[in-house]
This record gives C-alpha cells, sequence and structure tokens, in this order.
C-alpha cells in the first residue's frame, strides 16, 4: 500500500514533465500508459560502512542477494507519457531489495528488503518496438536490521511506516514491447542501476551504495492510438 502511495504522489511529478514535450504536429498526440513487471536483479560486490554510537566503523565489501519472488517480491510500476513517436517521460518505482550475505559477527541481520526502492524519471525513445530510456531519481529505502544486538525500530521514518528518502540513483533500461491488442502489450526488458544510500541503524546509520542488473517482463497499456505501438 506504501508503494502505491508513493506512485499515486509521483504522478504529478511525471504530469509536470510532459509539458516539456514540443507541442509539434508530430509529436502533438501524448498518451498515457502504464506497466507492471515482475523480475530478479544481480548485485557485484560493493563497499558497506557501518557507524553506530559508541562503537568503531564496521567497513567491509558486502554481497548482497535479492530474493525477488520471496515476499515481498521484486516488481517496477511504470507511468508513461509518450508522444506519437514514441518518445516521452516514464516514471518507474522499481522495488529493489538488498539482504547481506555473510555478514561480520556483529551483524546479526542487514537487509533492505521492504525495499531498496528506486524512483526514477526517464526519458525515453522508441523504434521499431524496442525502447530505451535514461533517468535518474531517489532512492526511498525501507532498512532492516540488528547490529551489535541493537534492531532497527522500523516504525519510524515517512508514514510511521520505516520508510526513509536516503539517496540517488540514475538508471538505464532497454526493452521490447509485443502488442496483444486494444492497447494491451507484454514487455521484456534489462535495466542497469546505480544508487548511494545513507540508511539508519539502531544508534546510528550505514552508508549502503548499490550497483544492480535487473530483468523483468511485463504487461502494460497505452492509449489506444498512439503511434508508439506500431512498427516504424
Amino acid at each position: 500500500m506504501t508503494g502505491l502511495a508513493v506512485l499515486a504522489a509521483a504522478t504529478v511529478v511525471l504530469a509536470c514533465a510532459s509539458l516539456a514535450l514540443p507541442a509539434t504536429p508530430a509529436r502533438a498526440g501524448v498518451r498515457p500508459g502504464l506497466e507492471a513487471h515482475l523480475g530478479a536483479a544481480w548485485n557485484p560486490p560493493v563497499p558497506l560502512t557501518v557507524r553506530q554510537d559508541g562503537q568503531p566503523d564496521l567497513s567491509f565489501t558486502a554481497r548482497y542477494e535479492t530474493r525477488p519472488f520471496v515476499p515481498p517480491m521484486y516488481y517496477v510500476y511504470r507511468l508513461m507519457l509518450l508522444d506519437e513517436g514514441g518518445t516521452g517521460w516514464t516514471l518507474d518505482l522499481v522495488h529493489h531489495k538488498l539482504r547481506l550475505r555473510a555478514a561480520p559477527s556483529e551483524i546479526a541481520e542487514f537487509s533492505v528488503s521492504h525495499g531498496y526502492n528506486l524512483l526514477l524519471l526517464s526519458r525515453r525513445h522508441e523504434a521499431r518496438r524496442w525502447h530505451w530510456a535514461l533517468g535518474a531519481g531517489a532512492v526511498v529505502a525501507h532498512p532492516e536490521g540488528t547490529v551489535r544486538g541493537r534492531k532497527l525500530d522500523e516504525t519510524r521514518g515517512l508514514f510511521r511506516d520505516g520508510f526513509y528518502v536516503s539517496g540517488a540513483a540514475v538508471g538505464a533500461y532497454v526493452g521490447r514491447r509485443l502488442p496483444l491488442g486494444a492497447g494491451v502489450h507484454a514487455t521484456a526488458e534489462a535495466r542497469a542501476t546505480l544508487a548511494w544510500a545513507r540508511v539508519p541503524v539502531a544508534d546510528g546509520d550505514a552508508d549502503a551504495p548499490d550497483a544492480a542488473l535487473h530483468v523483468a517482463l511485463g504487461l502494460g497499456w497505452l492509449a489506444p492510438g498512439a503511434a508508439a505501438g506500431r512498427a516504424r
């Protein structure tokens, strides 16, 4: 429910971004769309630094797993505004997940599995049903963890539900759409993201950057009449 609330609020951002589309005859027919994806991600080793009051810092190379099909699952929600040529804006909520493997003995658990959420506004282009985009945005994280026997209180942050605007991210994706009729389509995509976030731990915080490669399959709808749904 929180993810949907964040995406609904971000709709306003996408609507404002649509004003940047040139109002030329070839691009006048702006069409809205939406997509939902399931997928998975791979995370290479990255540095992690954990700070806690009254204790020495813990700095080491973190190796994460995503567990994409273990609830809460990995998913991507997308809102789109595309012109008649397939160029436009997309706003993605990528519900990415990180769970630390082989942690030092001081860390009983460290994860960001209710969302290392990437909220990304991207400029998108399309040709012959292939599409690609480059964008940037924010990391909205929900960390969980126990460090040196101290468990993080998950009732703080945004919505009093453990969410924090924690950092920034950039990303790019490429994919292909398969029209199914009546504006409905299937899609397959690959994505690369780079992010930096500072998340809370009990009595401290952690610098938790991430790099990831993602793959996803989804279904979507683009308002009928958009030329982006036709091969060119």
